[in-house]
């Protein structure tokens, strides 16, 4: 891509140039298409990712909230905080990937995260503990993974949309297959020698994940899912891609089908985090050990990776708002017989269940967001979504531990995830296909 009269005239040109310019051009056909090459480095930035700031949380809950000295639900503050401060800044990260390329704010992302879970090492005050988290892990975690991966694979792919999503969020499922590893290590090390291996394995694969980090197939004259482009100059960021519709922020705020998904993943949002967060102390409380428990994490994960897979690749052929009105009613039933967790079988079968549907809806929501709303402003409108789900982020963690704090059990907090669950159901229900203002349907999800 040459910089010509026209890029010099537009503000972000450089940064175009930058995206487009510096790497091996991967349009001269190669064997694979660069989009799989996207697809999995997005997976293994994803196990990553996962591991470090979703599923070994809940490792880490037990010994740092022993050595500080907090309760449960002071320890799941920090998750709630951190989720504040995401959603604050939410917006804001989606708009400048749309406007910048993934590449430019993934790179310095995960470095900079890799160096805060360094400085995790060192806190030892509750204040010193929320300052790491909010400044340092918060901030960097939400520049390097809440928008750009999801954003680099919808604008590579259409019609294997679904597919490309499953494969890159099964690597969430991954990272939640080594917590068994990452108990071991702070049972052997130490939480804050473990936060030390997070960091420099995370610094490590910020080359590699940077790498293949490209903006729009069209700079590089493809289009989605493979298809070469008729012989042209490679469209420009700003201009729109061809086919699918596509959505402004404001036209997509004024349908209730933006507002439908936002709260219905909002409450995906409650029952995954204050389940992740505390599944490790579910199973501790009623008698199982450390080991154990994280067994069950590694459960969870594992049918995470077939969920998402699974869901991906059927959400290409069906309907994807069903998939998920199926996938949040599954989650809701589980929750409800995580309830009783003492017996191995069914809880066996309850993590198995919770972990393939929360794994589906995960995938299935980003699709169909860009089905319905198209890729020109995808980040943006995902951005503003995330701001708004936010409040299930923040809600899920508090309401589990003070449930346990006043009550001495899960039970309750299990009860109330399960039917909020199924509430989300219904709301995935009505989030019918969006119209533009003209009468035209917009929407391509079926």
């Amino acid at each position: 891509m040459r910089r010509n009269d026209k890029d010099v005239a537009r503000p972000w040109a450089w940064l175009e140039v930058y995206n487009a310019a510096r790497m091996p051009n991967p349009s001269r056909k190669p064997k694979v298409f660069w989009g799989w090459w996207i697809v999995a480095a997005v997976s293994a930035g994803n196990a990553i990712g996962s591991l470090a700031y979703i599923y070994g949380f809940g490792a880490f809950l037990l010994p740092v909230s022993s050595e500080l000295g907090l309760s449960r639900t002071g320890i799941s503050g920090v998750v709630s905080a951190v989720s504040v401060l995401g959603g604050l800044i939410s917006p804001l990260v989606g708009f400048l990937t749309d406007r910048l390329g993934p590449r430019v704010l993934g790179l310095p992302g995960v470095v900079l995260l890799g160096m805060a879970y360094l400085a995790l090492s060192r806190v030892d005050s509750t204040s010193t503990l929320y300052l790491v988290y909010l400044l340092g892990i918060s901030i960097w975690f939400m520049t390097a993974f809440s928008a750009a991966p999801f954003v680099v694979i919808t604008n590579w792919f259409s019609k294997k949309r679904g597919l490309a999503m499953g494969l890159a969020m099964s690597g969430v499922g991954v990272g939640g297959l080594a917590v068994p590893l990452v108990t071991l290590a702070i049972s052997s090390f130490g939480w804050r020698a473990t936060a030390v291996i997070f960091g420099g394995v995370i610094i490590a694969l910020a080359g590699p994940f940077a790498y293949f980090m490209r903006h729009r197939p069209e700079q590089y004259g493809l289009l989605p899912d493979g298809a070469t482009a008729p012989p042209s100059k490679p469209q420009a960021k700003g201009s729109a891609p061809p086919g699918g519709p596509e959505f402004t922020l404001g036209e997509a705020f004024r349908t209730r089908a933006f507002w439908a998904l936002a709260v219905a993943f909002g409450l995906r949002n409650l029952v995954q985090t204050g389940a992740l967060v505390h599944i490790i102390a579910t199973f501790t409380v009623v008698g199982y050990s450390v080991q154990q428990a994280a067994a069950f994490v590694s459960l969870l994960s594992l049918f995470g990776i077939a969920g998402r897979f699974a869901s991906g690749w059927l959400g290409d052929y069906f309907s994807k708002r069903w998939a998920l009105v199926a996938c949040m009613a599954l989650s809701g039933l589980a929750l409800l017989a995580l309830m009783r967790p003492g017996n191995v079988w069914l809880a066996s079968a309850a993590v198995a269940v919770f972990g393939a549907a929360e794994g589906g809806a995960i995938v299935l929501h980003f699709a169909i967001r860009a089905d319905y709303f198209g890729r020109t402003a995808y980040g943006t409108i995902g951005g503003w979504t995330q701001a708004i789900t936010t409040l299930g982020s923040v809600v899920g963690p508090l309401l589990a531990g003070a449930i346990y704090d006043g009550t001495g059990s899960y039970l309750f907090a299990y009860l109330a995830m399960g039917v909020l669950a199924l509430g989300g159901a219904v709301l995935y229900a009505i989030a019918t296909p969006p119209r533009k203002r003209t009468g035209t349907s917009t929407a391509v999800a079926r």
